[in-house]
């Protein structure tokens, strides 16, 4: 009955999707949230319109920056391209919400292909496929556009699992190129997939069931030598700043790894809400996450193992390991006197792992009747819990709201709420927000520039010109702080002050626009044409 409804002719591809839109159909009528999609998407909508750019989007890092970013995901970039064709004026996010539900369900079937292809029986693989597809933890990935990010990646890393495992069976150049191509698409997905060439060794392993020191063939060592070269340079090109005399920013550098070894404790909390998904939200901090599901996830996945170790396959329990741990670069963090947060679509395909562990668990047991009963269970509560979660991602303030409200302590998450406010032109309650959050970091990045600028509405000129320059004391780079500090300075009538806000920006931010016009309208009432000239060359040498 269960092959007749489920896998005769592919069946549990329409299963997938008819549950998938069941389950987060919702989100479709989602607005931004504020976390990253109104940069990437809302104030970029010029460039994603312009279909062409889908080569562009190799040349930068995924903002833009002119000083050089952290994030080169060209590929994800790709798909927003892809859906800013076909929007709809009424409402503009729906085709983005739209993929990124069909990019879970193609995530979650090729999930379910690599299950079987390491020998899962078919009942375990659906069913741990069909959990994952309503997962709570999950919401981030599907309700949060930009979320996308991980599920691109998974889509390319599944892929090359298969790739490898055809390749092994029938090394052909046709499957030696497709491996290439799946390996180099992770990799302009995530920067995460630096770590693939370990995980293909455990697949080959898993695949082979012989010692895991056994070399690839010879094209996949070729593939890899060569796909590295080609997506670092493109990278390192990409995220070089345009500013002379300033340094691009970097992931992998001292000061990022030392971040790591502080946050790696998350590990435990984020492997709880695997299997306990407590304590949901959107941005958290180490302070603020549950602890205890994670140690009894730990004692009892531990316990099942010693007990079932002379019937698992251990390069499958290896595998699931290495691939749930691919969740520790995530822990690298840029800019460490910064809060550290943490987001659930990071989890995505760290989660695969967990679930490839306990299928082959539940495999070696031989209970497979009663995990159909209770998988039944656990992905009806699932369901239930995903369908009131994920309304956290409906707009701004529902998710910078749960954001304040399940981690208290997060200097971040209650200055992107005030924001919020902010927007909704209630400044009592932003600058409250904002205040609350100086109270928790003084020095958090753009709190105190926010506060100068709200004052700066409010007339009160002093005091905002004195949160404006502690922003840029703390924070040189940050480009609304010295455009809104020239704001000021005109409007006490400091004219040349503000020319020199102005011309500063241009030199960090050589695409800030606005300043643009304020210093051309400003040299034009001067009559200065050589500077008009100059900015004019300026402005069309970093138009895109």
């Amino acid at each position: 009955m269960f092959e007749r409804l489920f896998l005769k002719k592919n069946r549990y591809w329409f299963w997938f999707l008819g549950i998938g839109i069941l389950i987060w159909g919702i989100s479709l009528g989602f607005d931004l949230t504020f976390s990253d999609d109104n940069a990437l998407i809302r104030d970029n909508q010029v460039f994603l319109h312009n279909f062409q750019n889908i080569f562009r989007a190799f040349l930068y890092d995924d903002f833009q920056r002119s000083m050089g970013g952290v994030y080169y995901r060209p590929l994800v970039i790709n798909t927003l391209i892809w859906d800013t064709q076909w929007q709809f004026s009424a409402h503009p996010w729906l085709t983005y919400h739209v993929t990124n539900i069909l990019l879970h369900v193609f995530a979650t079937g090729l999930f379910f292909q690599i299950l079987k292809r390491f020998r899962i029986p078919a009942l375990g693989a659906a069913i741990a496929a069909l959990i994952f597809l309503v997962h709570p933890v999950n919401a981030q990935t599907v309700a949060w556009i930009t979320g996308r990010v991980d599920s691109v990646f998974t889509i390319w890393v599944l892929l090359s699992f298969h790739a490898i495992l055809n390749f092994q069976k029938n090394p052909t150049t046709k499957n030696g190129i497709w491996y290439f191509l799946a390996f180099l698409g992770a990799l302009f997905s995530k920067e995460t997939a630096v770590v693939l060439p370990v995980l293909h060794w455990i697949v080959l392993w898993v695949d082979r069931q012989k010692k895991i020191f056994h070399p690839p063939k010879l094209p996949v060592w070729i593939a890899w030598i060569v796909a590295f070269p080609i997506w670092f340079f493109a990278r390192e090109n990409a995220l070089q700043s345009e500013v002379v005399g300033v340094e691009s920013s970097k992931i992998f550098t001292a000061q990022n790894f030392s971040s790591f070894f502080e946050n790696i404790p998350a590990t435990i909390p984020h492997l709880g809400k695997i299997f306990f998904p407590l304590g949901l939200s959107p941005h958290v901090i180490l302070s603020d996450l549950i602890w205890w599901p994670g140690i009894f996830t730990v004692s009892v996945l531990g316990a099942a193992v010693i007990f079932l170790r002379k019937k698992i396959s251990w390069p499958i329990i290896f595998l699931g390991g290495a691939i749930f741990l691919t969740l520790w670069p995530t822990f690298l963090n840029p800019d460490p006197d910064q809060s550290k947060f943490f987001l659930e679509n990071r989890l995505y395909f760290p989660a695969m792992g967990m679930f490839l562990i306990v299928a082959e668990l539940l495999r070696a047991s031989k209970i497979s009747k009663k995990f159909l009963v209770a998988g039944a269970g656990i992905f009806f509560l699932f369901s239930g819990i995903t369908l009131a979660y994920q309304q956290t991602f409906r707009d701004g303030f529902s998710y910078w709201g749960t954001a304040t409200e399940l981690s208290p302590t997060s200097a971040f998450a209650f200055n992107n709420f005030g924001a919020m406010y902010y927007l909704a032109n209630d400044l009592e309650n932003a600058e409250k927000e904002w205040l609350r959050s100086l109270e928790l970091h003084p020095t958090e990045n753009m709190v105190n520039g926010n506060l100068g600028l709200l004052y700066l509405h409010q007339g009160e000129l002093e005091k905002s010109e004195k949160y404006l320059l502690f922003e840029i004391e703390i924070n040189p780079a940050y480009d609304h702080a010295r455009h809104n500090l020239g704001l000021l300075y005109e409007k006490q009538g400091k004219i040349k002050k503000a020319v020199e806000s102005w011309e500063k920006l241009i030199m960090l931010h050589p695409r800030y626009w606005t300043a643009y016009k304020k210093l051309l309208k400003y040299y034009e009432s001067v009559g200065d044409t050589a500077k008009i000239e100059k900015l004019q060359q300026r402005f069309q040498k970093f138009l895109r």
